[in-house]
């Protein structure tokens, strides 16, 4: 599989706005999705674990583009065929409010800190960010770490943290562990 072919083409939108004689600007990428349509049926990858994984690429790619300042995913809700639940439809929620596991990703990334980490990641699919992670540290010291699989085949992922200790004061490490499958 590959990632959607959404691409973040900043650098045109970049040199549009120096052609005209403006200086450097935020960028906000507003109402997009893995695919333009809403009509692709029950099982699509918008409604799957697939699609999530997709999205975790895209976000990740994210980041290399600091001028990017805010992403609006669009929609919020199903409503193209609002009587059919899991119908391929774009939104993170289905009409009934069942949340999808595009939903459940952002819901992890809310959870992420402020700050990124270095993280090195190899093995098969690592290619363009297909089988990655993320972590971060919040201001408490708190790290978290967002581990994703675009890939048809489920796989055993060996995580290894560096420069944590595993008590501070009279406080054991605690490992928190949510699964989107």
């Amino acid at each position: 599989l590959q990632p959607y072919t959404l691409a973040w083409n900043v650098a045109a939108v970049e040199a549009l706005i120096a052609e005209v004689g403006l200086p450097p600007r935020d960028i906000y990428v507003t109402e997009w999705n893995l695919s333009p349509s809403m009509t692709t049926g029950s099982g699509a990858p918008s409604d799957t674990n697939v699609g999530a994984s997709a999205v975790a690429v895209k976000l990740y790619d994210l980041l290399a583009h600091p001028n990017i300042r805010r992403t609006f995913y669009f929609t919020p809700i199903e409503g193209y065929a609002p009587r059919r639940i899991f119908n391929g439809d774009l939104g993170l929620l289905t009409i009934n409010g069942h949340r999808k596991a595009a939903y459940n990703l952002f819901d992890m990334i809310s959870r992420l800190g402020d700050r990124r980490l270095a993280t090195t990641v190899t093995g098969d699919n690592t290619e363009e960010h297909r089988s990655y992670a993320l972590a971060t540290r919040d201001g408490s010291g708190r790290v978290a770490i967002l581990v994703w699989n675009y890939w048809e085949n489920g796989r055993t992922v060996d995580l290894t943290v560096e420069g944590l200790q595993a008590r501070v004061g009279d406080q054991d490490l605690t490992v928190t562990r949510y699964l989107i499958d």
